[in-house]
């Protein structure tokens, strides 16, 4: 199957010190309505997400756990079962009955992480769960980081934005490098599900930079985010986390990164788990009121197994969900093949008959035309000046929302004020000419 090979070498879980650290709030209420979420729903969806999550990333066998959860007033039924079951599952965890929120909270809890650890698997998100089809993907990974140095940021969630903004113009990909499992470049920020060095991470907490706001995780809604000095930055060259809501939010409507179900189910009898099926080809034959599993992630079906050819599209339309890049799908290519699972020649061939994957042709070719070029324009300025301190801000416009959505919503604006504008002109005009047509006929009447 597409992904690692199952005669390849298994690596060792222990071969990388990983402390998990999870700060959540569980709770139904969102930052931001995602109006097309899934519509599988229930008044315990949310807590099922949060144990979802936790449950996948068990698969992992990190060597350290830190939970901070704190449950909303309507789940407070559900807290002792909960925790119960979460002991159960891990049973050397340290579990605390709040969210971290202050820098003194964070300060202190970076403190408490063993000192042999090396990684931080860091979870501020309760609802993205590890969904690759095999967990040493992610042991791949971690070595991978471990490699890089001591100052490194693995980006393990929201894959396709990941992938799409690194192999844009503005991007910041490395090439030549000698990793093997990720794609490298370097970022100055990060978001609250990521995978960090330990050394990078406890930067973070050296000197008080919220003035007294609250923080959450590294992107902060309540107050400053967490900036730091360039750090490298890595992006799997497989899918390891993906948000149960899907990818809305970021403007990604292909099916292949859409919302699915928890795996966990909870009512005051118990917590029940049911696997998650890989792989659903199907998907356009399922009503859309109906709870999806995984969708088309690079994987197999225990029901009905799937050519290379059918696998590997699977792979590139996951990756080219939010953005094509072909210089992307051609690294994909190379990756698999090393991996010895012999990708398919007529890979393009298929592409092109999925209108998902065409219908993100005109963002590829704004990217590489208009995008460079207010890339050049910007970068040269900011040399010369401070823009350089907006960087996030600026390309996190242009990676967010696309030129195929923002130039038409432009075009459209400027034509309705322009004919506005017009209209408004015309109209003063025919009412001057009025006023001076009376006028006119006024003054002949009294000449008479």
């Amino acid at each position: 199957m597409i992904g690692y090979s199952a005669s390849a070498e298994k690596a060792d879980s222990e071969s990388v010190r990983v402390h998990l650290l999870m700060s959540v709030f569980v709770t139904n209420k969102a930052l931001v309505s995602n109006k097309k979420s899934q519509e599988y729903n229930r008044e315990t969806l949310r807590l099922e997400q949060f144990l979802s999550t936790v449950h996948s990333i068990s698969r992992l066998k990190t060597s350290s756990q830190d939970f901070y959860i704190q449950f909303d007033d309507e789940f407070s039924e559900y807290e002792g079962l909960v925790v119960a079951w979460l002991r159960n599952l891990y049973p050397q965890s340290h579990i605390y009955e709040f969210r971290l929120s202050t820098y003194n909270e964070w300060k202190k809890a970076s403190s408490k992480i063993p000192n042999d650890s090396q990684l931080i698997l860091l979870q501020t998100n309760f609802d993205h769960p590890f969904i690759a089809a095999q967990s040493h993907a992610f042991n791949y990974f971690s070595e991978d980081l471990v490699n890089l140095g001591e100052r490194v940021i693995g980006e393990i969630t929201h894959w396709p934005e990941a992938l799409g903004n690194l192999f844009s113009p503005w991007g910041s990909l490395k090439t030549n490098t000698q990793i093997s499992h990720a794609f490298i470049g370097e970022c100055k920020q990060t978001i609250g599900t990521c995978l960090v060095s330990k050394n990078l991470f406890k930067e973070w907490w050296v000197h008080d930079f919220t003035k007294g706001a609250p923080i959450i995780r590294p992107d902060n809604p309540f107050g400053p985010n967490i900036f730091f000095p360039v750090a490298i930055y890595a992006v799997p060259k497989l899918e390891l986390f993906r948000h149960l809501d899907g990818y809305d939010l970021a403007y990604i409507k292909s099916p292949w990164a859409r919302g699915f179900r928890p795996c966990c189910n909870i009512s005051q009898k118990g917590i029940f788990h049911t696997n998650w099926t890989h792989g659903n080809l199907n998907y356009s034959k399922y009503s859309k009121t109906v709870a999806f599993d995984l969708p088309l992630v690079q994987s197999y079906s225990e029901t009905k197994p799937f050519t290379v050819t059918e696998q590997f599209v699977n792979l590139i339309n996951v990756a080219c969900a939010h953005r094509i890049n072909i210089n992307a799908i051609k690294e994909l290519y190379s990756y698999y093949s090393k991996l010895k699972t012999n990708p398919p020649v007529n890979v393009y061939i298929e592409l092109i008959k999925n209108r998902h994957f065409l219908r993100r042709l005109p963002r590829l070719i704004l990217d590489r035309t208009l995008g460079s070029f207010l890339f050049t324009i910007y970068r040269s300025l900011s040399f010369k000046s401070n823009f350089h301190h907006y960087d996030s801000i600026f390309w996190g416009y242009i990676s967010s929302f696309g030129w195929h959505r923002t130039i038409p919503k432009l075009m459209k604006k400027f034509s309705l004020g322009f004919y506005s504008w017009v209209a408004r002109k015309l109209s003063a005009r025919v009412r001057s000419l009025m006023k001076e047509i009376y006028h006119n006929m006024h003054f002949t009447n009294q000449v008479r």
